[in-house]
């Protein structure tokens, strides 16, 4: 009888270890991702070529016609296309992006959280070759303006 409870114990207390350990890799997992979602959206990975990012952290969101398809993924410099921004975009948004396609830095709201939006380009245009780096537009901010009219 002993022995049995033991035994009852000792299988109740690895079942509670491997819930644990299960339950420990799946929050690490959606902690390490972001979202869930993410993990199951099959992406793609996009260059854009900007001159100065303004603040565009990664992780920062990629809009598409209104519609959030992606995040920024890396930001470094390069010393001919100067900043080159890596976007990870939903694979189903690839192929409304077009050759001449263009993307933008955009503030979001009145704390100035930067976003990018992607502007498909124009129809006539084909699609976007693999490796091929989006225009980047950095749009004019305030600051900018200021310095602009104390020159004037």
């Amino acid at each position: 009888m002993y022995q049995m409870k033991k035994n009852l114990r000792w299988s109740a207390l690895k079942a509670g270890i491997l819930v644990t350990l299960s339950l420990a890799v799946v929050f690490l997992v959606v902690l390490y991702t972001g979202t869930l979602s993410q993990m199951v959206t099959p992406t793609v990975h996009l260059q854009a070529q900007f001159q100065d990012v303004k603040g565009l952290r990664k992780g920062a969101p990629v809009w598409f016609h209104g519609m959030e398809v992606g995040s920024v993924k890396r930001i470094r410099l390069d010393p001919v296309y100067g900043t080159i921004v890596t976007l990870s975009i939903q694979k189903s948004t690839e192929s409304f992006i077009r050759s001449n396609a263009q993307a933008e830095i955009v503030t979001m709201g009145l704390l100035g959280d930067k976003y990018v939006e992607l502007n498909p380009g124009s129809s006539e245009a084909g699609p976007l070759s693999e490796g091929k780096m989006i225009e980047g537009q950095t749009p004019m901010e305030l600051t900018d303006v200021v310095k602009a009219s104390n020159k004037a």
